[in-house]
């Protein structure tokens, strides 16, 4: 869902080569997500031959590729476990989704293609095996990629604060609150633009600070919190502007666990992550691909691409800083 802060931040359109040269933290949850839901003209989900999900694995390695092609650095972090607050009522949930990957390792193993096609009607378990098939294909790649040891935008902000990236590419605003200082919150490939918003000036615009940003965001509504009944952004802004703090304002239901919902934000899970870029390995991510259920003919066009992609980022130099 994220934090609905727009009415409240403006970003600024570049052309994408601004971001040449860049290292790009990209939210892979999400691409894996919105890969889901994309589905063929006559309806039916875009899958391999074991009903195994294709539409999120096409998302991630392309989008790769084009960025790739484009002169930026792709590095790829995915949601980990989810903090308390967020995770599912059923706490057999993942109990479950684990007893269903055992048996999909084993009809697979056993050739059982009616059995995998069944499981597959499980969205966590597709889920899992996008997750697992965009880990195996961008380590091909030559291409950085992580689960978070909780929300993968709280280790993508890390990753821009620590100066391991330049920009966190995600279309939520809870970036803002981990407190990510560059956000690209649209990246147009055929327009070829993006949208930036700078923390700083956001905060600067607002006239207010960091930490009062998150008591706005607790306010309107979190992925961990539903917020407070009839406050949105504009309201949210205005109050804590005027009394800094959620705790001054008069007449209220504040959150009992006040304190620990800012800590999700102000003090996030995340681990000192390096990411290291590595030539492809041409040969094996065509293999995998194929494996997974790719054409042969696109497979073939898709290392040939991969290559050159990779020669062009071996004739450009780094950037030190964002643009």
């Amino acid at each position: 869902m994220g934090v609905k802060l727009a009415p409240l931040v403006s970003s600024e359109t570049y052309h994408l080569s601004t971001l040449e040269r860049c290292r790009l933290a990209i939210d892979g949850t999400y691409v894996i997500i919105a890969g889901l839901r994309k589905i063929r003209p006559n309806g039916v989900p875009f899958t391999n031959r074991w009903g195994e999900p294709l539409a999120p694995l096409h998302a991630v390695f392309y989008k790769t590729l084009r960025l790739m092609e484009e002169g930026i650095r792709p590095l790829f972090v995915f949601d980990g476990i989810p903090p308390q607050e967020k995770r599912a009522r059923d706490e057999n949930r993942l109990a479950h989704l684990q007893k269903l990957w055992r048996e999909y390792e084993m009809a697979r193993e056993a050739g059982d293609v009616q059995r995998v096609r069944n499981l597959f009607q499980s969205s966590g378990l597709v889920y899992r095996k996008a997750l697992a098939d965009a880990m195996e294909v961008l380590r091909a790649m030559g291409v950085p990629a992580m689960i978070a040891p909780s929300e993968g935008e709280a280790q993508g902000s890390y990753l821009v604060k620590a100066s391991h990236a330049h920009a966190l590419l995600t279309p939520d605003y809870d970036s803002l609150l981990f407190g990510c200082p560059k956000v690209v919150q649209r990246l147009d490939l055929a327009k070829k633009q993006v949208e930036i918003i700078n923390l700083q000036e956001v905060l600067e615009s607002l006239d207010v600070t960091y930490p009062q940003l998150v008591d706005i965001g607790i306010l309107v509504g979190t992925d961990f919190h539903p917020g407070v009944k009839g406050i949105g952004p504009r309201r949210a802004y205005k109050l804590v502007y005027k009394h800094e703090v959620i705790e001054r304002i008069p007449g209220i239901l504040q959150p009992e666990d006040l304190a620990q919902l800012r800590a999700l934000f102000l003090a996030s899970i995340v681990t000192p992550y390096i990411p290291i870029f590595l030539p492809p390995n041409v040969e094996m991510c065509g293999s995998l691909l194929a494996q997974k259920g790719f054409s042969p003919k696109r497979v073939e066009k898709a290392c040939v691409r991969l290559e050159r992609a990779f020669q062009r980022r071996s004739l450009l130099q780094e950037t030190l800083s964002f643009p």
